[in-house]
């Protein structure tokens, strides 16, 4: 981290357990994505429903930790958070095969956007839609780009500017 800053590059972490502990608290990370209960064991707090999601990712954002968070849901879907954005995207419905490597498939998706100089609006969108895509396939299989050109453009057809988190 100590590097990658010193080179003004910058880091998304998807991690889990003590190492996200470890290099969240090293702070200047660009963008995290914790699960809710990861979020939760980052913030110190016992639980947290999806209307507080938000405000416990901006406390993150606020000390200095990172500048985006991206909260995985699970098949509720998405929501990214940075200072002044909170953008809820569902899971859209499809036959679920196999959940192995939907997280990641979600991280690529939102680096690609990222790395595009996409909007945020489309930066979760484009992650949802490949978790989501992942999760079509059998096995160890990821996401095919048909699938994730589909359900990104439902995506952005059907969702709002921005979405409030569901409470």
């Amino acid at each position: 981290m100590r590097a990658a800053n010193q080179l003004s590059v910058k880091v998304v972490l998807d991690s889990s357990g003590p190492a996200l502990q470890q290099v969240v608290k090293a702070g200047g990370l660009y963008l995290i994505k914790p699960n809710i209960g990861e979020l939760c064991r980052l913030v110190g707090a016992a639980e947290l429903d999806s209307a507080c999601v938000a405000e416990a990712a901006r406390e993150l954002i606020g000390d200095g930790k990172c500048e985006l968070v991206a909260v995985s849901m699970g098949p509720q879907g998405a929501v990214l958070i940075s200072p002044d954005l909170a953008d809820f995207v569902p899971a859209p419905a499809v036959r679920k095969r196999s959940t192995v490597g939907a997280g990641d498939s979600m991280v690529a998706g939102m680096v690609y956007a990222l790395a595009a100089g996409q909007p945020l609006r489309e930066v979760i969108r484009l992650g949802v839609a490949c978790g989501t895509a992942a999760t079509m396939n059998p096995g160890t299989e990821l996401f095919r780009k048909p699938d994730v050109d589909k359900l990104y453009n439902w995506l952005l057809q059907t969702m709002p500017r921005e979405s409030a988190v569901p409470g």
